[in-house]
Parts: C-alpha cells; structure tokens; sequence
C-alpha cells in the first residue's frame, strides 16, 4: 500500500513538484524584482557607502579598520589582532571599533561585532531610499517564500521517511531530494538586501574611477581616507601594507559574494556584487 496523508506518493510527489517549481520561479522572480529600482539620480558615495555596495556590512567594517590603521588609530601587532594605540577619532563607526578593539580583537571578531552591533542601519536605510539596494517589503517577501520552499521540503523529507518506515517507499519519492536541492540554494537570497542595477552602476564606475595595480605592485595614498576608499572598492587586498593585508584579510565566501547581485571578493578582483554580513 502506497497511501497516506490521504493521498498515493504519485500524487504527493507530484503535488511536491508543482508547489515546488511555483515557489521556485516565485523566488526568482522578488529576486529580480528586488534588484529593479529607480534609474535616474546619481550621487557621490562616501567610503562606508561604497564599502557596504561592494560587500556589505563586512567590506564596512574591513574599511574602517583600513582607515583606522592608516590613520594610527589602530596596530595589527605580530598575533594578527588590532589594538587601539589611543588616537581619538569623530566618525561613530571609528569609535565602536576602537571600544571593540580595547586589549586585541582578531578581525574575524571585529567583523562579527560589525554584525551584530547594528550599527549600519542608518546606512543600510539610506541607500535603500535612495535606490541603490533592494527596500525591507521586497526582501521579507522573498524571506517569506523561500521558507514556504523549505517548508514543503521538510513535509517531503518526513513523507520519505514515513514511507520507508511503513514500507510503502516508491519510486516517486525521489522528487523529495529534487526539491530539497531547489531549497538549498535559495536561503542565503534572503539574507541581505541586493544591490540594484542603480546600485551596479555606482560600483562600476567607482571601480573604474578607481585604479588597481597589476602584478605586486601596490598603490600610494596621500591620505587615510583614500585607503579606507580603495579597500571599500577591492577589498582588503588593496591596503598598502603586505604585513597588514597578510593578518587582516579575510576573502568573502561564496554565499556573500552573491548577495548584493553578481560577484564580489575580498581579494581585490573585479566582478560584481557583496554582502556580506547584515544585521
């Protein structure tokens, strides 16, 4: 006997099927549509703005210890980890990190004290308003179907083993892994809000405004700022200093660098995108 729940596993699995490609190309579609904003307006981004369209909240905080350790307001000492030297800055993101950093802080920490503290709402506000990433409504609509998606694949994940404890598995059951995969590689969509095409534009021309050396090379700066800038845009990579670049940086993992829409490192390449952390 193939039946329970009130229905054969044909019929189940193929129920399963046709919510799960429904849900699917709903998700896709708010995906798009949370990269769709508005096409006119330009402004001129500050660093911690194109920090957080490059990479999120975690290409923010790797700008403001970029700015910080240029500035001596912070040491990477020979254990990786940044010290305050006791300089006193203004910029309220400065000034948490170097509460955070008081007797040494790894910069996978301070990453996630970035993340957690909060700190980037106002920001995160802003550039939504303004275009540049997808608004709160389209992201929770997108959060909302990519659960009903695991949802789903968790009822077929308990029908399969039902089935093989009563002893009436089938062959149709194999739809279950199917839309377990489709889930798999939808959650971390509705993590972050997403860089709009308005957004892509910014980016790309701060990056072409921005020149990166080839080969070992690496750039001179006349001032902080243009570090904290040039991190922002490329990542870590680009601080001046080997010895810090060797300690602080840290590549953006794959599922980071989707968010935001397209590609984005930490290793100074180009490409598109970001993420990176949230709130």
């Amino acid at each position: 006997m193939d039946v329970a729940w009130g229905m054969s596993n044909s019929e189940f699995a193929f129920l399963l099927f046709v919510l799960a490609v429904l849900l699917r190309g709903g998700i896709a579609l708010v995906n798009l549509l949370a990269r769709v904003g508005p096409k006119g307006g330009y402004f001129e981004p500050d660093q911690y703005q194109l920090a957080y369209l490059s990479g999120g909240v975690d290409r923010v905080a790797d700008s403001v210890v970029a700015e910080l350790v240029a500035a001596g307001a912070l040491r990477v000492d020979a254990d990786g980890k940044l010290r305050a030297t006791g300089i006193r800055v203004q910029h309220e993101y400065q000034q948490r990190v170097l509460e955070w950093a008081g007797d040494g802080i790894a910069m996978a920490e301070l990453r996630r004290a970035f993340r957690r503290s909060g700190i980037t709402r106002a920001l995160v506000a802003w550039l939504s308003v303004h275009g540049l990433i997808s608004g709160s409504g389209r992201l929770q609509a997108l959060r909302v179907l990519i659960w009903l998606l695991g949802a789903i694949a968790a009822v077929g994940l308990i029908r399969v083993a039902d089935s093989l404890i009563r002893g009436y598995f089938s062959a149709e059951c194999l739809i279950v892994p199917l839309v377990v995969v489709m889930w798999v590689g939808t959650p971390y969509l509705g993590w972050e809000p997403k860089r709009t095409f308005k957004g892509d534009r910014v980016v790309r021309q701060a990056r072409t405004a921005s020149e990166v050396p080839t080969g070992n090379a690496r750039r001179t700066f006349s001032d902080p700022v243009e570090v904290a800038t040039a991190v922002a845009i490329h990542g870590m990579e680009q601080y001046p200093d080997e010895r810090v670049v060797a300690h602080l940086n840290i590549p953006l993992p794959w599922w980071k660098r989707a968010l935001l829409g397209g590609r984005s490192g930490g290793d100074g390449g180009d490409g598109d995108g970001g993420d990176g952390g949230g709130e």
